[in-house]
């Protein structure tokens, strides 16, 4: 008896089965995130109405593909504004350029036009000053009766008449130069 009792203390139950393959599973359950192994921000380049979408959530896209279409409309009528807006610039250069180019022009033609009445005043004062001379002498030999009345009154009013020559010429001379004066220059521009 007791003997086989401290025998049955020892003795362990065993199971015994035929030998079999089968896959075992690793699962741990825990809570966290999943975080991807690269994420994509999407956003458009420009604001608009989108017209057409080429991708919808869950489908595989790659680098480069186009997920969806803006309504370009908008963007078209600003470049058609744009190129009538260099269209007209080009077209008030043009007439800016033609402008200068005439101003130029008159501008030159102006300076000979002054050129010329001074040469005139030059011309009228040799003119005056001869007629002038000559007059005082007939005048000197008028008084010692050498010269008749009639005579002298005749060179008396050709002397009055380079006179008023004189007069006339820089009165022209005067009028030519309105707007090429330093005065009107300076008030025009601030500087000559």
């Amino acid at each position: 008896g007791q003997g086989n009792n401290d025998e049955n203390a020892d003795v362990v139950e065993v199971k015994v089965s035929q030998p079999r393959g089968k896959t075992i599973k690793d699962n741990i359950k825990s809570l966290g995130n999943i975080v991807p192994f690269k994420e994509v921000s999407i956003c458009a380049e420009v604001m608009g109405k989108i017209t057409r979408i080429r991708k919808e959530e869950s489908d595989r896209v790659r680098k480069g593909d186009i997920l969806g279409i803006v309504d370009d409309e908008p963007f078209k009528m600003a470049v058609k504004k744009a190129k009538s807006a260099v269209k007209q610039s080009k077209s008030n250069l043009h007439f800016a350029q033609t402008s200068y180019k005439e101003a130029m022009l008159s501008i030159e033609k102006k300076f000979y036009e002054i050129e010329k009445v001074k040469i005139q005043l030059k011309q009228t004062l040799l003119e005056s000053a001869e007629a002038k001379r000559d007059y005082e002498n007939k005048r000197k030999i008028l008084k010692e009766g050498g010269l008749s009345q009639a005579a002298f009154k005749k060179l008396e009013l050709q002397y009055q008449e380079k006179k008023s020559k004189l007069e006339l010429v820089k009165k022209t001379l005067n009028s030519e130069m309105i707007g090429y004066r330093d005065i009107d220059i300076k008030r025009e521009l601030g500087y000559v």
